[in-house]
């Protein structure tokens, strides 16, 4: 493995010594490793029944003790651009920042293969699907950063947060769900396990879920 890429979920509360734990766990990993927030780490925009618990202080912390909510990195012959998809809709001023962020890198196509790295998956089954509880990224965000990837060639989107893979293809571009380490849904009969990704000089990147036994 070149680069191990996480997609948020590294606590399960966004708490000091939990992120102490993670770097721990970090030095484990013989390759680099980039990772995103997700809603356990910063708190996440209600919907229903959900309160907001996303916070201006909360998205702070995780960049003070963990390093930056959005990123790029060039590495292992890939371009990654990591975000926070937690902010989306949340009205923080770090979400006008990190769409900035989006515009600038994303104004042309890159030389190398594009990563998009977030925690919600942009949709589950359908590009024009609703709000589905807290489970995707809002139709709004969804529009915007879909021309954004098309305007910037990014041909591969890598998420989480739903304890199980899923795979969507849309106008070229590819959309992985990753398992997770942690617990499949619905529990006990969901595998947990991690995904290996083969990226060819040219074609569609390959994945290959990895059980967890």
């Amino acid at each position: 493995v070149d680069l191990v890429l996480v997609a948020g979920d590294l606590t399960d509360g966004g708490r000091p010594e939990q992120m102490a734990l993670f770097k721990q766990k970090l030095k484990l990993f013989q390759a680099p490793v980039l990772f995103v927030p997700g809603n356990h780490d910063v708190g996440m925009v209600g919907r229903g029944k959900v309160k907001t618990s996303i916070t201006e202080a909360r998205v702070k912390r995780f960049g003070a003790k963990l390093g930056p909510n959005w990123f790029v990195r060039e590495q292992a012959g890939v371009r990654v651009i990591g975000i926070d998809s937690c902010l989306f809709e949340s009205g923080l001023p770090e979400e006008a920042e990190q769409w900035a962020f989006l515009e600038q890198q994303l104004a042309r196509p890159s030389a190398e293969p594009t990563f998009l790295l977030e925690h919600y998956p942009l949709f589950l089954k359908r590009v024009d699907e609703p709000d589905v509880g807290t489970w995707n990224v809002g139709p709004e965000p969804r529009r915007r950063l879909l021309a954004l990837l098309e305007q910037g060639g990014v041909h591969t989107v890598l998420t989480g947060h739903l304890h199980y893979p899923i795979t969507n293809r849309l106008d070229g571009i590819l959309f992985l769900g990753n398992g997770t380490t942690a617990f499949g849904l619905p529990r006990h009969k969901q595998p947990e396990g991690w995904m290996l990704l083969r990226v060819p000089r040219r074609g569609e990147v390959q994945a290959e879920f990895r059980r967890l036994d």
